[in-house]
């Protein structure tokens, strides 16, 4: 499973590499924030982590562009903690929304969990 990291705080994006990397998953991690609606886009994720205060872009609108082309689960992680931004994300087709400071065991079981989802999700459609 390969899991995309949308963060400009290096040390954030490093320790959410580390997380995921050492919990089994491939880590694609940018620095590069111009066009990343066409990066995320071109790598095809398994799963999308993607804050929400970026340079020059607000990941709310990433979010809603990926969506008129994608189904690709999205986890928003952000610093921002107000109940506007939580129902922004998620009406803009965000999977769950997680505010930092965050726990790492948490953020790793609803990883797990929205990718057990829409994994689930995927499997259905091919049965049927």
């Amino acid at each position: 499973m390969t899991i995309m990291i949308i963060e400009d705080e290096e040390m954030i994006r490093e320790e959410l590499s580390s997380l995921l990397e050492s919990a089994g998953y491939s880590v694609i991690a940018p620095t590069d924030f111009q066009n990343v609606t066409k990066q995320v886009l071109d790598v095809k994720p398994d799963l999308l982590l993607l804050d929400i205060q970026l340079p020059g872009v607000n990941g709310e609108v990433v979010l809603k562009t990926i969506r008129e082309h994608s189904s690709l689960p999205v986890i928003m992680v952000t610093s921002r903690n107000t109940e506007i931004d939580e129902v922004l994300s998620m009406s803009y087709g965000a999977d769950d929304y997680i505010t930092k400071p965050y726990n790492p065991t948490l953020l790793l079981l609803r990883v797990q969990a929205v990718l057990k989802r829409t994994q689930n999700v995927k499997n259905e459609e091919i049965t049927y």
